[in-house]
Order: C-alpha cells, then structure tokens, then sequence
C-alpha cells in the first residue's frame, strides 16, 4: 500500500477542513460581541447624563472613560510588573522631603517655574540635562527616571484620575520630580508648557516647541532634541502630534477659572467645558505616542511640563478662590465617586492623605509660577526671541515662532563626563561675565547719556521732537504711560511715520528698521548701512537720530525677525496622506510586532456636514449651476432625508470642509491587556456616501483570549457607530454592537498573524481583478454625524445641555411636605413633590442607604454609591459600610430606646 508525503497528509487535512466549514453555516464564534464593564459604562453613563456629543467632542469623551479605567485595571492587575524595591522606596521617600522654609524665607531663592521659553538657553539646557541625568542613573532599577514615572502607573491603590484628587496627586508627583532633577544640579527648576501658545498658531506642528532645541521632534519615534533615540519600558519614544485631540485653548482657561469650587472644575460634577481633567486628556491625545495612554505618559518627559501647566492653572484658581473668601486647603468635594477620592483616603505616595496635597503647606515657601507671557498693543515684547506678538481676534497675544525662524542659541554648554561640576563652572563664569558685562555697560552708559543730554539740547534749538525711546525689555505693564515708536508689524521694527503738526512742523518721514537680536560689535558697520534717514534733513541730523536708534538696538531684546499674521503662516492640511503614523506594538511592557495580530476592518463614512460645496458643479440648459455640486446629497430626493447629518463637536482645529479626503482613525485599546493600535483610513469628502478598509492590531489570541474595544473616529473627533455581524446571518447583515470584543484562537480564525496576511486573505488576489471576500470582516464602523450618543451608557430621555450659570454643591432644603414623593427612576424615591431642583443641590433617596440623587440641568439623576459603601446624609458622601451596617446601628437605637 503506497503512503502518503507529508506534503499530501497537510493538502488533505487543509481540504477536508475547508470542505467542512464549506457545508455549515457561517458561525462566529472566534469573535463575540461583549457587554461594556461596569466601570466603563458608569463613566459613559456619566458623561451622557451631563452633556451630548453636539456640545462636546464625543473621541475627548471616549478617551478620558477608556484610559481611566485602565488606568485602574492595570492598577489592580499589575500587568506592568515594576517591582519596587526596598532601596527604590528609600529614594521615593527621600524626595518628599520639602525644603526648609525658614532658609527659604531668609535667603528669598525659592523655586520659580517659568514657561519653558521664557527660560534662557542655558537653563533650558541645565533641566533638559538633569532628566539625562535621571535616566543615565542605574543606581535605582532600571533607571531613577523611569522608575519615578512608574509612580503614574498605577502600581499602588491609589486614585490620581477620575476625581477630585487628580490635582493634589499630580502636584505632589512633580514636586517628587522637581526634586530628583535637583538631586542632579541643585538650581534647576521645573518649567511649564503653555500650550495655548502654540494652539493660536495656525500649524502647530512647526512649533519651536518640537524643534531639536526644546523637546525634540514630534513625528514618530523621536530622534532629535535632548530625548533622542530614548527607550522606555513601553519601547522607544514616540509622538505622533496633532493626529487627534487638541491643545489648551485660551477661552477654555478662562472658563474654568470663571468657577468657584473645586467640585466644579474637577470629576465626576464638573461639566466638561469646565472640567479641567477632561481638558488636560485632550492634550494628552494630541501628543499621542507614550503620552496618549495614562499608564505610559510619564514615561515622555513632555509630561511634566505638561502637568505643570495644569498645576499652574489650578494655583490660579486657588488665588481666586482666596480673593472670594473660600479657604483652597479646605475647598475638598463632599461628594465623591469613589472611596479612595475621599479626603482621607491615602494619597499613595508617602504618609499623605489626599486633604493633605490641598495644603498650603505644599506650596508656600517652596515654588511659585511666573506668569504665563503676554503682550499688548502697546508693548508687544513677549519677553523671550522664541515668542511673537500677534493680534488674534482683537487681542494681542504671545505665540510661538515656528522653526523656520529659530533664532541663535545664546550658549551651548559643552557635556563632559563629570555634567554638575561643569555645570557650575561655567555658573561662576557666566557670573563673572555678567559682572564685566555690567561695568561696560554702567561706562556706556554714562558716555551715552551724554552724548544724548548733548544731542537734546540741539533739538530743542530747533523745536524737533525727541525721537528717542526706550526699546529695553520691559515686561507686562511698564509702559503704560509712554508713547512706542518701535512697534514689530510684518516681520519688522517701523519707526512710526511722525505727521506735520505743532510737535513736527518739519513732517519728517522715517523708513523701516530691521529687527536684529542681540547685534555683535562686528555687527554694527552693517547695520549703520540699515538705518533709517530723515528727507529734508543734513547729515548732521541723520547721524544724531543712527546713533540713537543704534545705542537703542544695543540694548533690545526684541524677537527675531517673523511675521506676526496668522495668514502668513502656513496652514495645516487635515491628516495628510504621507504622514506616518508609529505604533509602539507594546503589550504590558513588552515591544515586539510579533505579540499582535490583525483583524479587517470596515468604514462607511458620510459626506461631513461642513464639507458644503466641491467644485464640479451640474449643467442645466448649457448654465452651471453654483448653488450646488453633483456629490451634494441634498440635491437628490433620493439621498436627503436617509444621508440627512447633524453637527456633532468637533476640535477647533476641525477643517474637512477645505479638503476633498481625509482620514478615519480606527483604534483597539486592550480591556485585558496593556497595550492600543492605531490605524487610519482614507476617505472621500466629495461623494455622499463611501467606504474604505483598515487593518488593525489587536493581541494575538494565542496567548489567551483578548478582551478588546475597538473605535473610530475622524480627524475632528467625531465618533463613528460600531456595527458587528448577525450570527449565522446568511446575507452577512449586521448590527449596532458595544465595540468591545473577545476574540479567541478557535477556527476558523478571522484574524491574521502580520498585515501582508491580513490582506491576502481579506482580498481574493487569485483573481485577474481582487474581489474583497466580506466573511473575513466582522466589525463595520459607519460615520453618519448624526447628533444622538455614539458611545455605550445609559442615555437620558432629554438631551442635556450646558449650564448658564456657575453650580454650587450645596445640601438640598428640606421639603415642607412629607406625605407626597417623587419617584425618579431606579427605585429612587425622594419626599416632597417632584418639581424643579438648584442644579448641584444633593438628597438621600428614601428606604435606601447606598443611594442619593443629584440634581443636573433642573431635574434630580439617581446615583449609587460604590460596593462595599453608604450614603451618609450628614456628610453628603459614600462613606465604609453596607446596608446591613446602618440596620445594625438603627436596631441598637431601637433597643436603647425600649429600654428607657
């Protein structure tokens, strides 16, 4: 009897399988729909019952609920795995020893933390190399900067998002940083990014701030700038900027500092244009790379500049609430959403409780903040060469230059081996220079002051107006009694054309100046050649008024040369097509492509709304018709009402209706492991309705089932519906679906091992012309930009909508009544009539202890305590205990009573 190759046992195993799965029906049961859990939905559940996707951008709302809870699942499961050490906990508690005021007060050097670009070079230079310092440092496991930024994620039981003490834990967390930085070089200071200054720019991408001179590029791994070629415990750095999210705006500052409470502008009562947590996610989401997910931000030193803006905000915020007569250190929520936000509940780093990190005690006497830089018309000088004044919607503010004008370095220390004592070596020099600086200028000066007393006096021999004018730094608010004569407009210093009058009988007419930054004695023959010469004057005169202005450009210190006009700058496509985008293919702190796997998925995307007129217009009786295009769906009885589109929030920087493609982002975040994918596809804004496929990863089920949630969303936010197949459908119809899936290594497997795989087997590419086989996609996402909720919870009857006025949390009044009640839906029962309520106001439902009810947009909404807590009323918190704790307690009561 002949046997078989192996070669044909394997064709014949293959074909009888296929036969197989030929003759039954199609099941999926590799990939199941699952329900969201139960603290995902509660914070969807949350955000639906406070705002909708018309007013808030539905991907910032997605983000924030999705990172937050893993941000606790990986707290809990500590799938990370940092092990902290004796000799690691010996440093962290060493850095929580604060400075002793007494020397602070006694000496004045307090720590000042400045906006990063208002840091000279060289001390911008010093901090960067402190965290190099950090990193370079194996004396703690791996590294002392790496193992402070394990701190954030999650590995004690701690609550540093999600609540109200999201801002102490994140202030103690940097002043732990602030001082291992001074552990290297004693005088650095933290600094902050302001990144409402780089947001008013018209292409925030080409900031100075992502320039190899600040923080390094921001396209894809980094390889520039002092975090060049790091690696990470999530694998190489990486930043993917400006693909999602958005930056501080200035009028999203300004609403959250219009609040009073810190319950207003913090979880779970804040509403999100007032909640500064859900507005700090969204720059989180800009960035994108290790600073897009919670448990790895830390990991990009961009997060602490970051987080120490936001710590300057809510300092501003405090100096408010002391102005109104309510004390910061005491302003701690009453009601909580869970029991390790409560103020005495341990903070996690040290012997602190949360009511601690409020205390002024963590501030005073330690650090303060510089102002953030600011112009006006009249004085446009934002203090710093990487700055520029601009007029924004009738309001002069400071932005940041683009790199295509990034002005010289002012020093560049030189590294050696032994970095703090070269540091102060070249301290001391710098002293010393300053000091010789200082003397020259004194006798400059002097010869100056002179030479003009002389020059005025010949002036005003022949009634001619002193045009010297002091072109000095200056900051906010010293010059509000003095007339500029150099203003920056259009790239360049103008002496402002002086008009014939009384003042100016001779109606002199100056030319422009260039603007120089800090000229070079070898400079000043060339600039002599630029300075600006009076008509109708002599020589002597020309040369009076080139001296002047000479010995005033001496010393300026005004920015380089640039236009400050937001037109002139270039403007940013919406996602372009050759942009990469870099995944870290990291899974629970292990970066290695060969750990994923890929799934096939759907988009079906609707013309967006904005996207209002494409040129190619229809022809009637030989005329074109303009009031429409032949794409515009609402030309066409047939596509208006089933294509008709609402207008969901979008990002500022939303501008699909210029282009005719764009991008939709298609994202897996891990439910039961550590780790988020990212792709995009390209899609048509021209046509009324089309349809493109992406491939993206998810963890490889051989390694044990993956609990995954997939979402999509374009390039302005907007949340696109999940759609999933109808088991045993034989027409492949599908249906609405959580979006999270479990998807296991059973066959038939609708996943591939790498990408070229993926799309071998999604398309037919036997054939001359591929054919797309749709067995092989189980999830479709359709972008309808229609205004009801996208996302999982439990959505209110009445759409809500944001509040008029400022909230306070205050204890509901006692009904006059008590024999009528109103019910409000999850056997919540309240006395008193049901009428309207003050939004804020709180009440205990009735025969009920984990229960209360708050009132939101005029109306009372049920809550339910945590597991394992009570509702008490007097506190109007979730206090320990259960129910069966209060029966106890009532029932000892009783018995004391009877016995009396």
């Amino acid at each position: 009897m002949a046997t078989l190759s192996e070669n044909e046992k394997t064709w014949k195993v293959h074909l009888l399988l296929s036969v197989l799965f030929a003759l039954v029906p199609t099941a999926w049961s590799v990939i199941h729909n699952m329900a969201i859990p139960q603290g995902l939905d509660d914070c969807f559940t949350r955000y639906a019952r406070k705002t909708s996707i018309r007013h808030t951008v539905g991907q910032s709302i997605n983000w924030i609920c999705v990172h937050q809870f893993m941000w606790q699942q990986n707290g809990m499961h500590k799938w990370f795995n940092y092990n902290v050490t004796s000799n690691t906990n010996v440093w962290y508690s060493r850095l929580l020893v604060f400075p002793n005021r007494r020397s602070l007060t006694n000496t004045g050097t307090g720590r000042v933390r400045k906006e990063i670009r208002m840091m000279s070079d060289f001390e911008r230079q010093k901090f960067f190399t402190a965290i190099q310092m950090l990193k370079a440092d194996k004396s703690i496991h791996p590294n002392k900067y790496d193992s402070l930024a394990a701190l954030h994620q999650g590995i004690t039981e701690t609550a540093a998002h999600g609540g109200p003490n999201f801002l102490g834990w994140h202030r103690v967390f940097l002043i732990m940083f602030e001082n291992a930085l001074r552990e290297k070089i004693p005088d650095v200071t933290l600094p902050y990014w302001d990144s409402t200054i780089d947001e008013a720019m018209a292409n925030s991408v080409a900031s100075a701030i992502w320039s190899d001179r600040f923080l390094g590029n921001g396209n894809g791994l980094v390889t520039n700038g002092p975090f060049a070629d790091w690696m990470t415990p999530a694998g190489p750095l990486i930043r993917n900027i400006a693909n999602t999210g958005q930056l501080f705006r200035r009028n999203v500052i300004q609403n959250i500092l219009t609040r009073k409470r810190l319950s207003e502008i913090t979880e779970p009562h804040a509403f999100t244009q007032f909640n500064l947590e859900f507005h700090h996610g969204e720059v989180h989401m800009w960035v994108d790379g290790q600073m897009g997910e919670l448990t790895t931000a830390a990991m990009d030193p961009v997060f602490f500049l970051h987080h120490a803006y936001i710590d300057y905000v809510w300092e501003k915020f405090r100096a408010q609430q002391r102005l109104n007569g309510i004390d910061p250190a005491r302003d701690y929520p009453s009601v909580v959403n869970h029991t390790l936000h409560l103020p005495t509940a341990m903070l996690g780093l040290g012997n602190f409780r949360n009511i601690d990190s409020f205390s002024e005690y963590i501030v005073k006497g330690i650090y303060k903040y510089d102002e953030t830089p600011s112009c006006s018309a009249f004085n446009r000088n934002c203090g710093s060469p990487y700055l520029q004044c601009m007029n924004r919607n009738s309001e002069w503010i400071c932005v940041s230059i683009d790199q295509a004008h990034m002005p010289p370095m002012q020093r560049r220390p030189v590294m050696a081996n032994n970095m703090r004592i070269q540091m102060q070596q070249q301290q001391q020099q710098q002293q010393q220079q300053m000091l010789q600086q200082q003397m020259q200028n004194q006798q400059m000066q002097k010869q100056q002051m002179k030479t003009m007393q002389q020059n005025n006096a010949w002036l005003n021999k022949f009634n001619i107006p002193n045009m010297n004018v002091n072109m000095q730094r200056i900051g906010p608010n010293t010059m509000q009694n003095s007339r500029p004569a150099v203003v920056p407009q259009l790239g360049r210093n103008m002496l402002m054309s002086v008009r014939r009058d009384r003042a100016n009988p001779m109606g002199f007419e100056i030319f422009n100046v260039p603007s120089p930054t800090m000229p070079q004695p070898n400079q000043m023959q060339q600039m002599n050649a630029n300075m600006p010469r009076i008509r109708g004057t002599g020589s002597d005169v020309n040369r009076m008024i080139q001296g002047m202005i000479q010995n005033k450009v001496q010393n300026s210190m005004l920015p380089p040369t640039h236009s400050p006009t937001m037109s002139s700058q270039e403007t940013c496509p919406v996602i372009p097509v050759n942009r990469p985008y870099q995944n870290s293919f990291n899974i629970n702190g292990v970066s290695d492509m060969r750990l994923w796997v890929y799934l096939p998925v759907d988009v079906v995307y609707r013309r967006p709304p904005e996207y209002e007129r494409y040129n190619a217009f229809p022809v009637m009786n030989g005329r074109p018709m303009k009031q429409t295009d032949i794409y515009e769906p609402d030309a066409y009885k047939s596509l208006k009402a089933p294509l008709a589109t609402g207008r969901p929030a979008s990002y500022a920087s939303c501008n699909t209706g210029q282009f005719g493609a764009g991008a939709v982002f298609i994202q897996s975040n891990g439910i039961n492991y550590v780790g988020t994918y990212k792709e995009y596809a390209i899609v048509d804004h021209r046509q009324a309705i089309s349809s493109s496929t992406a491939f993206v990863a998810i963890k490889d089920p051989g390694y044990g089932a993956t609990d995954v949630m997939l979402s999509a969303y374009d390039s302005c936010g907007r949340i696109c519906r999940p759609y999933c197949k109808i088991p045993n459908s034989q027409k492949g119809e599908s249906q609405p679906c959580s979006g999270l899936l479990r998807v296991t290594s059973t066959y038939p497997k609708l996943y591939a091992k790498d990408y070229g795989e993926a799309v071998f087997n999604t398309w037919n590419l036997r054939k001359n012309c591929p054919q797309k086989d749709g067995g092989q996609v189980y999830m479709t996402f359709y972008c309808d930009y229609e205004e009801d909720w996208p996302m999982p919870g439990i959505v209110p009857v009445v759409v809500p909508t944001p509040p008029p006025m400022p909230i306070l949390l205050i204890p509901s009044p006692q009904p006059q009544s008590t024999e009528s009640t109103c019910e409000i839906g999850n056997g919540c029962v309240l006395p008193g009539e049901c009428r309207f309520c003050f939004v804020g106001t709180v009440q205990r439902c009735e025969k009920s202890c984990d229960q209360y009810a708050r009132c939101v947009y005029g109306q009372y909404i049920p809550e339910k305590c945590p597991p394992g807590t009570m509702y008490d009323a007097a506190q109007h918190l979730c206090i320990p205990g259960t129910c069966s704790d209060e029966t106890e307690i009532k029932h000892k009561s009783l018995v004391v009573d009877t016995d009396l």
